[in-house]
């Protein structure tokens, strides 16, 4: 037996829309979703299967990005006499009621034999309007204000079928809509196609830096420098994958210590004996406002405070994205902080190799072999002591480690040059989409048919006769006035 689905409310398709006319294009007006639909309805209620015993049951999940996949979406039982009441058509609008996305609309282009859920509401527009430019309206910020005005329910808004109904939509006369909504569909595909491509411009820099850092730790970036520097001895310790003036090392035998930090639990109340959390270290990176704090008698042991050159790793992860980061301790300044267990710190015989061996243990090739060696526990991922300290580190003269920092550093402060005017014109792109609806809804986007009528000295049909036309072909759906009278008995 199939569930029962809620029960259709009556919306108010006669009342009166928010926007004054006088504020729109001459030939336009305003009207109601009411009374530009042909039905507003709730969906169906029943349990998905991934058996086909029946119609697609679409739901709010199945529409990612303005976009439906009909492959993915599952099947329902609805019993025959039922399913026209709830089947989608081309030209149908869906809702999200309820749920993060309340408000959120979907335009049905084409479709499979499908019903909609019940956590969605259908508006079928009138079939004098073209669909496409009632769903346009949805997009626009008038829409969102109005929509958000109207949620009920602070823990989880939704939105009801008379709610939408009283939403107010600018109507133009209909040639005028389909100019409108060819000009946005060309203009607003060259917005898609702009926001595909510098979507994929994060990517590009992501691998642009790893391919610095993998130059960077095997001496090819500084190839044409140790040319020029001729006077740089062999080294002894000769390595094949590395260049002869370099040599390798265990990193244990370049330290003076590492260790993990305090284990003493820290609160949340503020004090003046700060400690790092793990997630305070990031690659290149420690926030040091992501701290907790400790007690007085937490802090005797002064092992647990850092001290400018040391080398932070995070020992532990939910995510192996995020275990052995190693970041260099700098611009303390007068701060006394001190470092968790959660994260092992190492202390340098040569500071000045701190900033070096950071860039080192970034470095794809020497990450790969350190994250390999971690392991999974209590979904954490973990490394040892052990896993940093016979980590073989490439070593070469000071001069060209030196060098080496200076040039990854221009080459980085290049790539978040790039990625500061990518944030620029993504949101320069993204504002085009509401710049382009706005305008397309003030009349402004395509020449009006009150203008071409006129300046070709001919009559139209104004949104106002378009309006009327609506309202005549819907059947009459006022209910009977109650005769005033005595009341019948039971």
């Amino acid at each position: 037996m199939s569930l029962q689905s809620k029960p259709k409310r009556e919306v108010d398709a006669d009342a009166e829309p928010d926007i004054d006319g006088d504020d729109l294009p001459d030939g336009w007006t305003a009207a109601t979703l009411g009374q530009l639909t042909r039905d507003i309805s709730y969906g169906y209620t029943a349990k998905a299967t991934e058996n086909d015993v029946g119609p697609k049951l679409l739901r709010i999940t199945d529409i990612q990005d303005n976009a439906v996949d009909w492959s993915t979406v599952p099947f329902c039982l609805i019993d025959d006499h039922r399913i026209d009441s709830y089947r989608l058509s081309p030209g149908d609008l869906v809702f999200a009621r309820t749920g993060a996305t309340t408000g959120k609309s979907f335009l049905i282009r084409t479709c499979p034999d499908s019903v909609f859920a019940s956590y969605l509401i259908r508006v079928r527009p009138s079939s004098a309007l073209l669909p496409e430019y009632v769903a346009a309206f949805f997009q626009t910020r008038d829409y969102w204000n109005q929509i958000t005005d109207n949620l009920s329910g602070s823990a989880q808004p939704n939105c009801n079928a008379s709610k939408l109904a009283s939403l107010t939509v600018p109507i133009a006369p209909l040639a005028e809509q389909r100019r409108i909504v060819a000009k946005l569909e060309l203009l607003l595909g060259k917005v898609s196609s702009s926001q595909q491509r510098l979507s994929r411009v994060p990517g590009l820099l992501k691998r642009f830096r790893q391919s610095v850092l993998a130059a960077a730790c095997s001496g090819k970036l500084t190839a044409d420098w140790r040319e020029e520097n001729q006077s740089v001895p062999v080294s002894d310790g000769f390595n094949a994958e590395y260049p002869d003036s370099w040599r390798t090392s265990a990193f244990g035998l370049l330290l003076k210590s590492i260790r993990s930090g305090t284990t003493a639990v820290p609160q949340l109340d503020p004090t003046e004996y700060e400690v790092l959390r793990s997630s305070s270290v990031r690659p290149g990176l420690i926030d040091y406002t992501d701290v907790r704090y400790l007690t007085e008698d937490q802090s005797q042991n002064m092992s647990n405070f850092l001290k400018d050159g040391d080398l932070l790793f995070t020992r532990l992860s939910g995510s192996l994205e995020f275990v052995a980061n190693c970041v260099q301790v700098r611009d303390l300044g007068e701060r006394r902080i001190q470092y968790p267990d959660r994260l092992f710190c190492a202390r340098l015989n040569d500071p000045r190799q701190g900033r070096f061996f950071e860039i080192i243990f970034a470095a794809p090739q020497i990450r790969s072999i350190v994250t390999e060696g971690a392991k999974s526990s209590a979904g954490h991922q973990r490394i040892s002591l052990d896993n940093i300290r016979n980590q073989v580190v490439p070593l070469p003269p000071l001069a060209e480690q030196q060098e080496i920092v200076c040039r990854v550093e221009t080459l980085f402060a290049f790539a978040d040059q790039c990625e500061a005017r990518l944030m620029q014109a993504q949101a320069h792109v993204n504002r085009l989409t509401q710049s382009l609806l706005a305008k397309a809804f003030r009349g402004e986007l395509v020449p009006t048919e009150h203008a071409l009528a006129t300046a070709e000295g001919r009559s139209y049909e104004s949104a106002s006769e378009l309006l009327a036309r609506i309202r005549a072909s819907k059947p009459n759906t006022e209910p009977a006035k109650r005769k005033r009278g005595k009341a019948s008995k039971t």
